[in-house]
């Protein structure tokens, strides 16, 4: 009985009807307060609505039961990054990864969390294990780029963006950042080749429309790279974002 109740709690938080779910939940745990399922049901389903602390609170009742519950160190891993505290998340992820070394996404996350804290080699040991892994992990050649664009390695990080469009080339942001790097390297009429493909896709991409303006003066276009800023401070309400290069 308690199995099927669970079932339909967790139903109701993958249709969205989160605050049913919550219901559903402690009406279960009446019953049975040490539910771990149930309580991990009713901490995702708390999660998306926001209720972190109620989320924390049964998470954390649930790992008094299963101390090893990997999906209740995930859960309470991620609501930590979400919520910046990035020690407590990176502990909670090592939990998980303890049981479960190749946990993709408690590496993702994990990841992340080192590249907040500026510990890039650490973000790019996560990301490499994915990806070790699994090689058609888009999200992690995006943030390896990332991390790698961010330590001064731009070629290396262009390698990275290019594993990503050629999985999905659709994703404007993606084109902006190896247009960025390309424009570090000094390539510009490159990096203008991706700030376009960007904007082809998203015309309101204002980090685009920046960095390409600032192309377009590196080139010796200054009409062109003037009609760029005053697009972006169009779409920015006369307030143009700081420069990024």
């Amino acid at each position: 009985m308690a199995e099927r109740y669970c079932e339909k709690g967790v139903y109701l938080v993958a249709v969205g009807r989160c605050k049913e779910a919550v219901a559903w939940f402690d009406e279960l745990l009446e019953a049975e307060p040490r539910n771990v399922q149930a309580l991990i049901g009713k901490a995702c389903a708390c999660d998306r609505i926001g209720l972190f602390s109620d989320a924390l609170r049964c998470l954390e009742l649930a790992l008094a039961v299963e101390p090893m519950n990997v999906d209740a160190w995930f859960l309470q891993g991620s609501i930590f990054h979400r919520k910046g505290n990035l020690s407590d998340a990176i502990d909670c992820l090592r939990h998980v990864l303890e049981k479960e070394p190749g946990h993709p996404e408690a590496l993702f996350i994990l990841g992340n969390c080192h590249f907040y804290r500026r510990e890039y080699p650490d973000a790019l040991e996560c990301y490499d294990r994915i990806l070790g892994a699994d090689d058609a992990y888009p999200k992690a050649w995006y943030n390896k780029g990332v991390v790698l664009a961010e330590a001064g390695r731009n070629g290396a990080a262009i390698r990275c963006y290019d594993q990503v469009l050629s999985m999905n080339p659709g994703v404007a942001q993606v084109w902006t950042n190896k247009g960025y790097c390309l424009a570090q390297m000094g390539r510009y009429e490159e990096a203008l080749e991706c700030f376009d493909a960007s904007l082809d896709i998203n015309p309101a991409d204002i980090a685009a429309l920046h960095n390409k303006a600032a192309a377009l003066k590196q080139l010796g276009r200054d009409a062109e790279a003037s009609a760029c800023l005053a697009s972006v401070l169009e779409k920015t309400d006369g307030h143009g974002p700081y420069p990024v290069m």
